[in-house]
Formats: structure tokens, sequence, C-alpha cells
């Protein structure tokens, strides 16, 4: 999956109100790809562990709450 430039200025704009340039647009976007493929291969571990074929909610929650690099802040409703 991948996040276009025009999404993430929007997001970069409507949480600060400031303009964002392309190349940090891009950035963020591959950076945002990234840890969602990791914390997605993740979840798919933890259904397989609790024999499920399909990822629930839950499963990412759990990555996300036992996730070890926790130099960017993750705010979850959990």
């Amino acid at each position: 999956m991948e996040f276009s430039i025009r999404s993430m200025r929007q997001v970069f704009k409507s949480n600060t109100g400031k303009r964002v340039s392309e190349e940090a647009s891009k950035e963020l976007g591959e950076f945002i790809d990234n840890w969602a493929e990791e914390v997605g291969e993740e979840a798919v571990k933890v259904a397989a562990e609790n024999d499920r074929a399909t990822v629930r909610a839950e499963d990412i929650r759990e990555v996300l709450r036992n996730r070890k690099d926790r130099d960017v802040e993750y705010s979850l409703d959990i």
C-alpha cells in the first residue's frame, strides 16, 4: 500500500496547519507504509497463533501494545 504525497500533505496540514514539501510528504508516506507493513505482518502471526486466518482489530491492538520500538508515540484508545 502506498500513501500518496497528496494525502500525506493533507494529513500534515490538517494536524499542524502548516504547509509541507513534496519531499517531506514522500518521506512521511514511506515511513507510514513501512510501519503499517510491519504491524500487519505481526498481526497475521498473532491471528495464526490464535488459530485464525482473519486478522481482527484485537490482533492489531495487541501488536501495538507489544511493539518494542517505542521511538514513535502511538495514540491508542485501548
